[in-house]
C-alpha cells in the first residue's frame, strides 16, 4: 500500500511519465493485493492532482474502487491546482513524495 500511495504521491507532484507507468503496473499487478477500503486510505487532493496531471491514470483508478473523477471535481473546486507546490522545471520540492504518504 506504501507504495502505491507513494508513486500515486510522485504522479500528484512532479512531472515524470514513468511515476504514471508504475501506478498503473502496480494497479494491475498488485491490485488484487491492496486493501479493499484502498479508496478511504488515499487523500483526495493527492488522487485529483494525480489524475489531473495524468488523465491515463483515471480508467486505472476507477477499476481500482478509486473515485479519480470526484477527486478532480474536488480539486478543481477547491483551486489546489494553484496553490500546489511545484518547483520549476517540472522538478519535486524537498519532502513532496513523503507528504503524500503521511494521508
Amino acid at each position: 500500500m506504501s507504495l502505491f500511495k507513494g508513486k500515486l504521491s510522485a504522479c500528484a507532484h512532479r512531472s515524470k511519465p514513468n511515476d504514471s507507468l508504475d501506478v498503473m503496473y502496480l494497479a494491475s499487478v498488485f491490485g488484487s493485493e491492496l486493501p479493499s477500503d484502498v479508496s478511504k486510505k488515499l487523500d483526495t487532493k493527492t488522487v485529483g492532482l494525480a489524475v489531473s496531471r495524468y488523465p491515463e491514470l483515471i480508467d486505472t483508478l476507477e477499476a481500482m474502487g478509486i473515485s479519480a473523477k470526484k477527486a478532480i471535481k474536488k480539486v478543481k473546486s477547491s483551486d489546489s491546482l494553484k496553490n500546489a507546490s511545484f518547483s520549476a522545471g517540472g522538478r519535486m520540492l524537498e519532502g513532496d513524495v513523503q507528504r503524500g504518504l503521511v494521508y
